[in-house]
């Protein structure tokens, strides 16, 4: 083989990965683009929550459990779900369970610490 034949080989090997990388640079940046944007739709805002919350009648913004509520959700889970359940009893009963479970984790620190 002569000297030109191989310096142009090798200039398409190169010119050959470099494509590769480039494609899947590419590929890469819209797998990533692709999951932000699913993020940003799948998620619960603390908004949406909040207007679930406001929507139980039953659910007094002075009262104790509304106001556990807006801290329980910053917890993006949290948030989630309670969002995700659709009968306002429910949600209520579900907030209710919440802030008992936390309330008795509470305790059980406090009791350790005495």
């Amino acid at each position: 083989m002569s000297s030109k034949s191989n310096n142009s080989s090798k200039r398409l090997k190169k010119v050959g990965g470099a494509q590769r990388l480039s494609h899947q640079i590419d590929r890469l940046c819209e797998a990533v683009e692709r999951r932000s944007s699913n993020n940003d739709t799948c998620g619960a805002s603390i908004k949406i929550a909040m207007e679930h919350l406001e929507a139980i009648s039953d659910l007094d913004p002075m009262n104790e459990i509304y106001m556990f509520a807006t801290r329980l959700f910053l917890n993006k889970d949290k948030r989630e779900i309670f969002v995700s359940i659709t009968q306002s009893r429910v949600k209520l009963a579900w907030l209710i369970s919440e802030k008992n479970e936390q309330d008795m984790a509470n305790n059980l620190i406090m009791s350790r610490c005495l």
